[in-house]
């Protein structure tokens, strides 16, 4: 009996991780072909076996602009994004994903991070190399403990005042 229920839940777990590795092969020609992650989304939302909630983490190329987060608010255990180095500038749909712990801004054209006031479990953000200037939508943010912040654009004396108002994170200049 205990032989019969391991190899079931050997099968189930296989089953599972197969369908979702299926899932995620399949985005990267479908990106590729359309050009565009919103369209590339669409098609792989409808692959059999995909499931959105077991998707945790995810990096976009570099490709992608601001249409393509619209796309992202489905993913609801979405919990590291990866968006360097693209087009993204509109961070709104991003409010709906409370549980994102990770996020890279890096090299985008993100200039407003108000979308980002309500992600209470946010823990690490990069924003380096990127326009942003106004960090106080952050300041309520008690879970961040890594911000990276542009070194262009932000001076030490703003950082040092972020850094009164999050104590417990760590902030740098890159």
């Amino acid at each position: 009996m205990l032989i019969v229920l391991l190899v079931m839940l050997w099968g189930w777990f296989y089953w599972g991780w197969h369908q979702e590795q299926q899932a995620v092969a399949t985005l990267q020609p479908v990106y590729q072909r359309n050009g565009s992650l919103a369209p590339a989304l669409q098609e792989w939302l409808g692959a059999p076996g995909f499931v959105l909630d077991r998707v945790d983490a995810l990096t976009l190329g570099d490709h992608a602009d601001s249409r393509d987060l619209a796309a992202l608010a489905s993913f609801s255990r979405l919990e590291t994004l990866d968006v360097s180095g693209t087009r993204m500038a509109d961070l709104r749909p991003l409010a709906r994903l409370t549980k994102l712990r990770n996020l890279n801004l890096a090299r985008t054209s993100v200039t407003d991070l108000n979308p980002l006031a309500g992600l209470g479990n946010l823990e690490q953000l990069d924003c380096s190399q990127s326009p942003v200037t106004e960090f106080a939508p952050l300041s309520g943010l008690m879970s961040l403990r890594h911000l990276k912040l542009p070194k262009e654009s932000v001076t030490e004396a703003q950082a040092d005042a972020l850094r009164r108002l999050l104590p417990n994170c760590r902030i740098d200049r890159k």
